[in-house]
């Protein structure tokens, strides 16, 4: 961010604001039309104040940790020049707001301040001191903002209905788009490419083919189930899925192994009830072994026989809630989080022979409730 340096002016202050619908504080002026960016669904973005002040023993800069080693003043060209990481920037949103951010493509803005201080106290530059007291100047800018490249290696899905692609080695994203349906459970991508989603409680476990580029409901099959939470293709193109049934008398809650016909959405039972409850991710190895996250006080791993829906918990993962499961590209299971906790929304990467797991980061969108691999 570059600014002009004024006469007799001792603090210079840049409100920077990306990637929101609108700024509703009545105190300050936008000077921009702010449409609602991709991305934001109401969500503040990222403000971040910087500031340099002049005293006796030269410019102070403050506002985010490391601005005042790379910030400078020019007294020769009277520019000020604020320098800030986007990493530092990021470091002070929440994962909303970062979200937002990523998948902003509009304009950066800084805001002025109320119309009375820019009537008052504002000397306007490049004019000369023209009012008693000039403390603040402030120049308004409009860029391109690209808050750093995304390299997506899967697709991910969230309840609200939202398609976004992944990078697994830092949890960034990009929204691809909405289906227009909520309780979005989970993805499956067969070997051709076609796409499918399978639905909650909200959609009574409906199963879909979507368009992977645009997020689009193709076809739209009931399944039979209360809820499909997991879905994921075998080598063979076989679809696989987990059913789960509540019971309104017992209060019990039972997950099945089925089948599903991706041309006319036929389902077939293969077996359960599953001994670990609450499958809420499924994914084949390519050793042809199925592996899922089931829930027991916390996430389990479990493997679950093909054949026949019975499953043996292998253990613990170390994380609340693993929802979606995939396999990274080093061979590692990918796993995204769920639950309400503050981890809400990251990926994790776990080791399916030690069971060690590691959070990778968040993606920006919180829960993340299924994944599967990029077309």
């Amino acid at each position: 961010v570059v600014g002009p340096l004024g006469a007799k002016i001792s603090v210079f202050r840049y409100l920077l604001d990306f990637g929101e619908p609108r700024k509703v504080r009545s105190n300050f002026l936008s000077l921009k039309d702010q449409r609602e960016e991709p991305g934001t669904e109401g969500f503040k973005t990222v403000d971040i104040t910087l500031e340099v002040k002049f005293t006796e023993s030269g410019p102070e800069f403050s506002g985010l940790p490391t601005l005042g080693a790379r910030s400078h003043v020019n007294t020769v060209e009277n520019r000020i020049t604020f320098v800030a990481s986007v990493e530092e920037i990021f470091a002070q949103a929440t994962p909303e707001q970062v979200d937002a951010a990523n998948n902003f493509d509009g304009t950066f803005t800084i805001l002025g301040f109320s119309r009375s201080r820019i009537k008052n106290d504002v000397d306007r530059v490049p004019d000369t001191n023209d009012n008693e007291r000039p403390t603040i100047v402030q120049e308004t800018s409009q860029f391109t903002f690209f808050p750093f490249p995304v390299h997506p290696t899967h697709l991910a899905s969230v309840p609200n209905g939202t398609l976004i692609s992944v990078e697994e080695g830092t949890a960034r994203t990009v929204r691809i788009g909405n289906i227009g349906a909520n309780s979005f459970s989970d993805l499956a991508l067969s070997g051709e490419g076609r796409l499918f989603a399978s639905f909650g409680f909200g959609n009574a476990g409906a199963i879909a083919e979507i368009d992977p580029a645009t997020a689009a409901i193709l076809n739209l099959f009931p399944s039979g189930y209360n809820a499909v939470p997991a879905l994921d293709f075998r080598s063979d193109g076989t679809l696989f899925g987990i059913g789960r049934n509540f019971d309104d008398v017992t209060g019990i809650f039972s997950d099945f192994l089925i089948t599903i016909n991706p041309d006319t959405g036929a389902v077939t039972t293969v077996g359960g009830p599953t001994e670990v409850p609450f499958l809420d991710g499924i994914v084949f190895l390519e050793d042809g072994r199925l592996l899922g996250t089931g829930f027991i006080g916390g996430a389990r791993l479990a493997e679950i026989d093909p054949l026949t829906g019975s499953t043996i918990d292998l253990g613990s993962v170390g994380f609340f809630s693993v929802v979606g499961l995939e396999v990274a590209g080093d061979g590692s299971l990918l796993g995204s989080l769920g639950g309400a906790d503050g981890q809400a929304g990251g990926l994790v990467r776990i080791d399916p022979l030690t069971l060690e797991s590691q959070f990778i980061g968040f993606t920006g969108f919180s829960p993340v409730s299924g994944l599967t691999r990029l077309p």
